[in-house]
C-alpha cells in the first residue's frame, strides 16, 4: 500500500510540473488572396506574455512543411494576431498552421483557400492529461482490488 501511495504522490507531482502550461484555447486562419496574406489569430491567455507565450508557428501548404516563425514572447496577454505577407496560395491549397506554447500544448487549424470552411484543430496538451490520468485510475483500481 505504501508504494500505491508512492507511486500516486510521484505521479502528481510531475503532472503538477505542467500545471501553468497550456494549448491556446482558440485560433483562427484566413487568407487573403489579392493580398497573399495569411493571417492567424490566437487566443492564449497567459499572466506574464513575456514568459508564457507562443514560441513557434508552423505552416504547411498542401501537407508540406512551408514557412516557420519562432518567437521569444506574445504581443499581448490574451489574443493576438499575426499576418504572414507574400505567402503564394490558389483556389484549392491547403494551408495548416501549428501554433506551440513554449510551456507545452499547441493547437492546428487548415484552410482550404476559397473555401469559408475552417477545419477543425487538434487537440493539444490537456487531451494527453486526461488520457493519462483516466489510465492512471483505472490501473490503480485494478492495483487496489488486488491488494
Amino acid at each position: 500500500m505504501k508504494k500505491v501511495l508512492l507511486f500516486v504522490l510521484i505521479v502528481f507531482v510531475l503532472l503538477s510540473t505542467k500545471a501553468g502550461a497550456h494549448a491556446p484555447s482558440d485560433m483562427s486562419i484566413s487568407y487573403d488572396t489579392d493580398a497573399k496574406e495569411l493571417t492567424v489569430v490566437i487566443t492564449h491567455g497567459v499572466s506574464n506574455p513575456s514568459d508564457h507565450y507562443i514560441d513557434n508557428i508552423t505552416i504547411e501548404k498542401n501537407n508540406n512543411f512551408y514557412r516557420g516563425f519562432d518567437y521569444t514572447s506574445q504581443p499581448s496577454s490574451s489574443s493576438f494576431t499575426y499576418t504572414y505577407n507574400n505567402t503564394e496560395g490558389e483556389s484549392g491549397d491547403m494551408f495548416s498552421v501549428v501554433a506551440r506554447c513554449n510551456r507545452g500544448g499547441q493547437i492546428s487549424k487548415s484552410l482550404t483557400v476559397g473555401s469559408t470552411v475552417e477545419d477543425t484543430s487538434t487537440p493539444g496538451f490537456e487531451l494527453v492529461l486526461v488520457i493519462c490520468g483516466v489510465l492512471f485510475f483505472v490501473l490503480l483500481k485494478r492495483k487496489i482490488s488486488v491488494i
